[in-house]
């Protein structure tokens, strides 16, 4: 599990989420652990959006209406969720200048979701390491 932060010149701003599902599937080769690892990943980026919206600071409104998700899985095997803030300002209020404080909304929210995110991918690994629970 990655994260990723880049401010592109203090213009956009976006955190990242990424599952290199290839080093799993070298121990679970399963269908089963896509559909999972995709469910787990929508969710947790879904998560994170909704979180940088309530911390987003708000002048304008410009800012908090630039927010861009992306959920990719077209890399088989790397899965990867976005939450981006397009405002050409997004950079700078994310992470300060000389001339201003930073006033971070999208650290703190990957940070909110992080250890769920990396908790609920361990539980779905065991529990098709373990295979299915037939009442026993």
């Amino acid at each position: 599990v990655r994260q990723h932060t880049e401010p592109e010149g203090g213009k956009a701003v976006e955190l990242k989420i990424e599952i290199d599902a290839r080093k799993l599937k070298k121990v679970l080769d399963t269908g089963k652990l896509d559909a999972t690892l995709k469910d787990i990943i929508k969710y947790h980026n879904q998560e994170m959006a909704r979180k940088s919206q309530r911390l987003v600071p708000v002048v304008t409104g410009h800012l908090k209406d630039s927010k861009e998700e992306e959920i990719n899985f077209e890399d088989k095997g790397v899965y990867e969720g976005k939450v981006r803030y397009t405002a050409d300002y997004a950079g700078y209020v994310e992470v300060g200048t000389r001339f201003m404080s930073k006033k971070p909304y999208l650290a703190p929210a990957l940070r909110a979701v992080k250890e769920d995110f990396k908790d609920d991918i361990l539980r779905a690994v065991k529990a098709l390491e373990r295979g299915p629970d037939l009442g026993h």
